[in-house]
């Protein structure tokens, strides 16, 4: 679009051909796009008739350059000393004096070309904000006009303008740019200082509008994280216009929503006054959507973040627009740092959201045309928006779940093995002697109870993928780190002392007043005690891991099987033979253990000792499970128990509160409101 209205006199139709030239010259002239062109020989060659294949760091170049391309200005490729157009039928070379690079700040991008006459040209591209108001001439307040109307229909717009420089202009210019180049404090700014400077008086021609289309799956997965308990802000470079009608598109917005509009304000005093009205409006109810620029929102910043904050965090969604990178961190910031103390995750595809994507505590890129700098500064990359759906509702509760439980679960079985010697120091004056054998204190987290929490850790699934993702109201089951609570923590602890307590004395019970087991009425010595301990410990902590498995394929039973069978055959081996005599080591110098375990089980007392302390063990968590389980219900339980019972078995947990009828549970599942009717 030109900026000159239509004249149908024979002057006024060359007048705007002229201008037309003009405006298709910025679009073929003034970008950082490359060409490259495929002969048969594989070398670049431009007077080739092979086809041009444009390389840009951002998708909105590439789509001009092809534009002033299928209108006659055909960019042909160049060095970092000319460049190169062809018009119509011949080729023009033009040369390459400086790139003024695209900065947030400036919000446009210039470069300066000798003509073929040996004219000096800045051209430049940018932010209609920027453009129109260092524009001299040109039909502004047209262009002005279709920029706007542009935007509503959810375009990305720029504006194209030039300057001629005379000699002594650009002479003095480009020592201003030697000197702001060689500077070694502050250059970037003496550059940008530079740079305004030579970007002044412009000839305005004309303005472009490119079409973002929206990735598939964009408003599917915006609603269900919404429905997920997440909070989502969209903070955007694009003008207000442009950015509304992208959130209606996307579903960011809805049409129940009220919107409440922070734009267009330089006065501080007068951003107080209107975040206060907003802040009594959202506390009285309903669904509100926040819209703040980029001014605003600086000024908002520095003078009344607390308002500002306090109102976006009850909006149901927000949108910021027309801001620079910087202010994205700041953004993030200022959320990352509330009273609250929420976790920020932050998703960008560009250079441009570089800054936003590490100050958030997760920072997320997409591969997309807009270059790999976002994706080389995230935690983790991935294709398109979509993904998000699965990475959250469906990865994000199975690693936090598996991660959780690991924690917890080394902290018990540990809390449960080693309290035994604690006890038994009372008994010893705090002595140095200790219950377990050396065998049993180095096996027990090597073989007896490592592998099956190692696969539990990798494989575990507590729900299948297909229900967390048609139920997103599952993940708020694990929001505000839900299994790492202080109680949660407490619970296991708890639990480990008192089953510690039951191996320990339990078998003292069995045991005191030196009684004789076996037939000749020989009592038990310090190791059988010890190894009673230890295999009530052994069978307790890794029965309360089946019980807290969910998902069981064939690497998590492998792995119980070998645990269960493993101690009894390491313990025989080691038991069972005087390993001195026949290796000669001084390492199995000692034979304390000497078959001992084999004497230890095959009396039937103790395997009652043993049965006794599992019952004992499990009685109080079981009882507190099942009140929890029949009673109080999570959303998962319900949900999974909506399951076919082949699929059920598969992804609950194996104890006998598992197993209970869900005739009486039905009153939840119409209650929570997860299914209709």
């Amino acid at each position: 679009m030109t900026t000159e209205p239509e004249d149908f006199t024979d002057s006024g139709k060359e007048h705007r051909s002229e201008l037309l030239h003009e405006f298709l010259l910025c679009m073929g002239l003034c970008h950082t796009v490359h060409v490259h062109k495929d002969s048969e020989n594989g070398m670049d060659s431009i007077d080739s008739k092979a086809p041009l294949d444009y390389q840009a760091s951002s998708p909105d170049e590439k789509a001009l350059v092809e534009a002033a391309a299928s209108y006659g200005v055909k960019f042909l490729g160049g060095t970092s000393e000319y460049i190169e157009v062809q018009l119509d039928s011949y080729a023009e070379r033009y040369e390459l004096l400086h790139v003024l690079e695209f900065d947030p700040t400036r919000k446009c991008m210039s470069v300066i070309v000798k003509t073929p006459t040996g004219e000096i040209r800045l051209l430049c591209k940018g932010a209609e904000s920027t453009i129109l108001h260092k524009s001299i001439s040109g039909n502004v307040d047209s262009t002005l006009q279709h920029v706007n109307d542009y935007a509503v229909l959810g375009l990305r717009t720029l504006c194209f303008a030039y300057r001629i420089l005379s000699p002594e202009v650009y002479e003095e210019f480009h020592e201003q740019l030697a000197e702001a180049s060689s500077s070694l404090e502050n250059r970037e700014e003496k550059l940008n200082a530079v740079f305004e400077i030579a970007e002044q008086q412009l000839h305005l021609v004309g303005a472009t509008a490119v079409e973002d289309e929206l990735q598939d799956g964009v408003a599917d997965t915006i609603a269900k994280l919404r429905e997920a308990g997440i909070k989502v802000w969209v903070l955007t470079g694009d003008k207000q216009e442009t950015a509304v009608n992208i959130s209606h598109s996307c579903d960011h917005f809805k049409a129940n929503m009220s919107e409440l509009y922070l734009v267009k304000q330089k006065d501080p005093n007068e951003i107080s006054r209107m975040l206060t009205d907003y802040s009594k409006m959202v506390d009285g109810g309903g669904n509100y959507a926040f819209v703040v620029d980029g001014p605003s929102l600086a000024l908002a910043l520095n003078f009344h973040s607390d308002k500002l904050l306090q109102v976006c965090i009850k909006c149901v969604a927000v949108l910021c627009c027309r801001m620079s990178p910087l202010q994205k961190a700041q953004t993030v910031k200022l959320v990352k740092d509330s009273p609250t103390k929420p976790t920020t995750m932050a998703i960008g595809d560009g250079a441009n959201d570089v800054s936003m994507i590490q100050e958030a505590h997760v920072g997320l890129g997409i591969m997309g045309k807009e270059g790999r700098q976002a994706v080389r500064c995230s935690d983790y990359a991935f294709a398109r928006f979509r993904f998000l759906q699965k990475i959250l509702l469906v990865h994000g509760p199975w690693y936090y779940i598996r991660v959780a439980m690991t924690v917890q679960y080394f902290f018990y079985k540990n809390i449960a093995f080693i309290t035994a010697q604690f006890f038994y120091a009372f008994y010893t004056q705090f002595s140095q002697q200790t219950v377990f054998e050396s065998f049993y204190l180095t096996f027990y987290n090597i073989t007896c109870t490592a592998l099956p929490i190692t696969i539990y850790g990798i494989f575990e699934q507590h729900l299948p993928k297909k229900m967390l993702l048609e139920n997103p109201l599952l993940y708020k089951e694990i929001s505000k780190n839900a299994k790492l609570r202080l109680w949660e923590c407490f619970y296991w602890c708890i639990l480990g002392f008192y089953h510690a307590f039951l191996f320990y004395y339990v078998p003292i019970w069995l045991l005191g007043d030196d009684i004789g087991l076996k037939s000749e009425q020989v009592n038990y010595g310090l190791w059988s005690f010890g190894t009673i301990i230890f295999t009530n410990c052994v069978i307790v902590v890794n029965i309360k891991l089946i019980i807290e498995t969910c998902h069981w394929n064939i690497l998590a039973v492998a792995s119980m099987v070998i645990t269960i069978v493993g101690y009894p055959t390491l313990a025989s081996i080691y038991s069972g033979i005087v390993w001195f005599n026949a290796t000669g080591w001084e390492l199995f110098s000692t034979t304390s253990l000497y078959w001992v375990f084999f004497e230890v089980h095959k009396i039937a007392a103790m395997w009652f000792c043993i049965l006794l302390s599992v019952g004992m063990a499990f009685l109080p968590d079981f009882v507190y499970k099942m009140i929890m389980y029949y009673y109080y219900p999570s959303q998962s339980q319900i949900e999974r128990q909506m399951l076919p019972s082949s699929q059920r078995c598969m992804c609950q947990g194996i104890g006998p509160f598992e197993l209970l009828p869900i005739k009486s549970r039905k009153q939840y599942v119409v209650n929570s409101g997860t299914r209709d009717g």
